[in-house]
């Protein structure tokens, strides 16, 4: 975990319906433009579609300039989940 304010993101994370919890990486080397990552343990997969995870995912893409959580573009297992979410 780099700071107090990803400290509070992750608490926010953490307080929608489904994460369980979080564990923060950093990055060993300097060949990735990735510097820490952070790993969120769910529930069940419906944790990353639910009403208030998206929500908070808007808020904070809003509040970190860049639209979508930490700034990073969601992972292609992700894209494929809420697209299928979508299409129900």
């Amino acid at each position: 975990m780099t700071d107090s304010s990803d400290d509070e993101i992750i608490t926010d994370v953490l307080g929608c319906p489904g994460f369980l919890r979080c564990g923060g990486y950093q990055a060993v080397d300097n060949v990735s433009s990735t510097k820490y990552m952070d790993l969120y343990e769910v529930a069940a997969k419906e944790a990353l579609t639910s009403t208030p995870f998206r929500d908070l995912r808007e808020v904070l893409g809003e509040y970190l300039g860049r639209g979508t959580l930490y700034g990073q573009r969601p992972s292609p297992w992700l894209v494929t989940l809420e697209t299928s979410e979508q299409s129900r």
